[in-house]
C-alpha cells in the first residue's frame, strides 16, 4: 500500500520533477503494456484513511492505473485454488485458474452486500443488472458510498497475544519444516468451511447441481484436508495451492525467527497481499522485510513473479517493461 500512497503524493507535485514513478506508471498503462491490479486487501488498506480527501485522491490514482481490475475476493480465490488442485490430482479437466481470479474492483467492494439482496424474481437478469450498475460506478464513488459503513478500517494484529504465544510455544517445533507444518495445520483447520465449499462447488461444476443433504459425506472434508497435508509433507504441491503455501511459510518464518517481535500489527494484511500477488502477477512491490523473505523462500521463482522493495529497483523494473 505504501507505493499507492507514494503515487498519490507524487500526483500533487509539479510535472517538472518528483513524479518519475507516477509518470512511468501512467505511460505504461496508456500504452497498454501493463496494469497495476488491486484486491480486497487494497480496499481494506484504503479505508484505514479516515480523511476523505486523501482517501479519494488515493482512489483516483488506483482507478487510473488499475483500470478497475481486481483479484477476486480471498475466499473465492482459495476455493478456486482448491478445486484446481483437486482436479489436477484426479486428472480431471478444468478451466485454467487464471480464468477465474479476476473481477471489477467495484464488485469486490459491494459483493457481500449484493449477495444479501432479495430479488423479487428468481431470474439472473435482475442480478446481472445490479452487477452492471455497480460496475459502472467510479472507484471513488463506490468506496465513499454512504451505504458502506466499513471505514475507517481499524484492524490490527493482536501483537501482544502474538508475542506472548510465540514465547510460550517457542520450543514446540524443532525444525523450520515442523514450524511450517504446524502453521499449515492451523490454517487448514481455520479454512475448513472453504474446503467444504470447494467440494460442493466442484460437484456443481461437474453435475450442474449441488448435492442433496443425504448425498453429502462429512468424511470427505477430512479426507480432502488429509490429502492436502500429506501432499505438502511429500513436497508434491509445486505451484498449486499458493494461499496455503505462502501464508503458512511466511508466518512460519515469522515464528521461527526467535529475535523477531510482532510490532506494527500489519503482518496479516502484508502476507495477504503476497498470497494474492505472487501467483497471479508478474511483479510484486512490497516492503523490505517481506520482499527479502519472499525471495529467500524462492517464491519469486516458483510463481515467476519479480519482487522488489527499493524504490530505485521498482523504477528500473518498470523502465524495462
Amino acid at each position: 500500500m505504501n507505493y499507492w500512497i507514494l503515487l498519490r503524493d507524487q500526483g500533487a507535485l509539479d510535472y517538472s520533477k518528483g513524479r518519475e514513478l507516477l509518470d512511468k506508471a501512467i505511460d505504461l498503462v496508456r500504452s497498454k503494456k501493463c496494469i497495476f491490479i488491486v484486491s480486497e486487501m487494497t480496499y481494506y488498506e484504503i479505508i484505514k484513511q479516515s480523511d476523505a480527501v486523501t482517501r479519494t485522491n488515493t482512489l483516483k490514482i488506483i482507478e487510473q492505473l488499475s483500470e478497475g481490475i481486481s483479484l477476486v475476493g480471498m475466499e473465492t480465490r482459495i476455493v478456486n485454488e482448491l478445486i484446481f488442485w483437486l482436479n489436477n490430482k484426479l486428472n480431471k479437466p478444468t478451466q485454467p485458474i487464471e480464468q477465474s481470479i479476476w473481477a471489477k474492483f467495484q464488485l469486490i467492494i459491494k459483493y457481500n452486500e449484493l449477495l444479501t439482496l432479495q430479488f423479487t424474481v428468481n431470474n439472473a437478469t435482475h442480478q446481472n443488472a445490479m452487477f452492471d450498475y455497480w460496475s459502472n460506478f467510479s472507484i471513488p464513488d463506490a468506496v465513499n458510498n454512504e451505504f458502506l459503513l466499513q471505514h475507517p478500517f481499524h484492524y490490527k494484529d493482536n501483537i501482544v497475544e502474538l508475542n506472548l504465544n510465540k514465547e510460550l510455544y517457542k520450543d514446540q517445533n524443532k525444525t523450520p519444516v515442523q514450524m511450517f507444518l504446524s502453521e499449515l495445520a492451523g490454517h487448514l483447520d481455520a479454512c475448513n468451511p472453504l474446503l467444504e465449499k470447494a467440494l460442493l462447488q466442484d460437484f456443481f461444476n461437474k453435475t450442474g447441481r449441488y448435492p442433496a443433504e443425504k448425498e453429502r459425506n462429512p468424511e470427505l472434508i477430512h479426507e480432502f484436508r488429509a490429502a492436502i497435508f500429506s501432499n505438502f509433507i511429500a513436497n508434491q504441491i509445486g505451484a498449486y495451492l499458493p494461499f496455503f503455501n505462502i501464508y503458512s511459510t511466511l508466518f512460519g518464518k515469522f515464528r521461527w525467527n526467535k529475535n523477531r517481535k510482532y510490532k506494527d500489527g500489519n503482518d496479516t494484511l502484508d502476507v495477504m497481499h503476497a498470497c494474492g500477488a505472487l501467483p497471479y502477477c508478474d511483479y510484486f512491490f512490497t516492503e523490505n522485510e517481506l520482499g527479502t523473505l519472499i525471495n529467500q523462500e524462492r517464491f519469486n521463482q516458483l510463481y515467476n513473479c519479480q519482487v522488489a522493495s527499493k524504490l530505485a529497483d521498482v523504477f528500473n523494473i518498470l523502465s524495462t517493461i
